[in-house]
């Protein structure tokens, strides 16, 4: 749906929209939409009911133009306006109802107020109002990175400047510098990049870059970056080094596997050796002393034998509690 939205509500078709006598009521945020686009960012209105009203850009970002406007109540004479910064005056009474200031930046972010001479009922009356003005980073503090990490003689070394510019302001134009212990290296370009094709031990330096806008306003500077290029053959070195940090893990599992199979073997011949004592116990090897009860003679003697055979046959008497039939 194509047209102007107020709070999320559709309120009007065209690409043009009106308010006569605007009213407090009105207030809100506002949207547009075409045919063939997504809706807008939306803009904030403000209706006041006082004599006096400071307007204020809603979105203020380094580098803007800012332009307050010290508006009075429609059908009523003003005269002359003064305008504070932090209750501080920066603008005398004045025919003037514009504040302006140019180039602003973060440190514009303030409170501003303005008092005006309004003439009602015959007589002058001075009328404040007051609004705070935020300003928004236009793009943030730049970086500086190295590709590739591990710099070799002869090794081409690429230098990139980082930074984000804000997303309500993302055609604006930005160039880049850099400077190799603060002298230039590479000119104001729209080139974020530079490079060294191949890199020399002299290059191992600080290095940094600056960003601004294409009307030069603002100019931001990077963290110092540094540099180290190493001699050829350093580069297996740090390989190597690498190689036995990323190995050691793999070794430690190593050990503690052996160290778990010693364990194990270990405790396996203490239960064979418990075991072992457990049965020479229980079965007494000839020659021990024994009670009588548990020792067996392989041999019997002879004349124990024959009186064996000789004994008579034991009766076998029926047990008491047997009932006869």
């Amino acid at each position: 749906m194509k047209g102007i939205f107020a709070e999320e509500n559709w309120i009007h078709s065209e690409k043009t929209f009106s308010i006569e006598s605007a009213l407090s009521s009105d207030s809100g945020n506002y949207q547009c939409q075409t045919s063939a686009s997504d809706r807008s960012d939306s803009t904030r209105l403000e209706v006041y009911d006082g004599f006096v009203t400071l307007q204020a850009p809603t979105n203020v970002y380094e580098g803007d133009d800012l332009i307050l406007r010290c508006q009075h109540y429609p059908g009523y004479t003003a005269k002359q306006t003064i305008f504070y910064r932090n209750n501080a005056v920066i603008q005398d009474w004045g025919s003037e109802d514009e504040l302006h200031i140019e180039n602003v930046n973060m440190t514009s972010s303030c409170k501003y107020k303005c008092t005006k001479q309004v003439n009602h009922h015959l007589l002058n009356y001075q009328h404040s109002d007051e609004t705070s003005v935020s300003v928004q980073a236009l793009f943030s503090l730049p970086t500086i990175t190295q590709s590739p990490q591990f710099v070799t003689e002869g090794d081409r070394l690429t230098l990139t400047c980082h930074t984000r510019l804000s997303p309500h302001r993302q055609y604006t134009v930005l160039q880049f510098a850099f400077y190799q212990e603060g002298q230039n290296i590479q000119e104001f370009s729209s080139a974020h990049t530079y490079e060294i094709p191949f890199a020399k031990l002299s290059d191992s330096r600080n290095y940094t870059c600056d960003v601004q806008t294409s009307n030069h306003r603002i100019k931001k500077t990077s963290t110092t970056t540094t540099i180290q290029v190493n001699k050829i053959g350093e580069r297996e070195l740090f390989n190597k080094s690498e190689t036995e940090v990323t190995s050691k893990p793999g070794t430690s599992h190593v050990t503690t596997a052996v160290a778990v199979t010693s364990l194990v073997l270990v405790l396996f011949l203490i239960v064979i050796a418990l075991i072992f004592l457990y049965w020479t116990k229980r079965i007494p090897l000839p020659g021990n002393n024994q009670p009588a009860s548990k020792v067996f003679s392989q041999k019997p003697h002879k004349e124990a034998v024959k009186n064996l055979m000789a004994a008579p046959p034991m009766e076998i008497s029926a047990p008491l509690n047997v009932i006869k039939q």
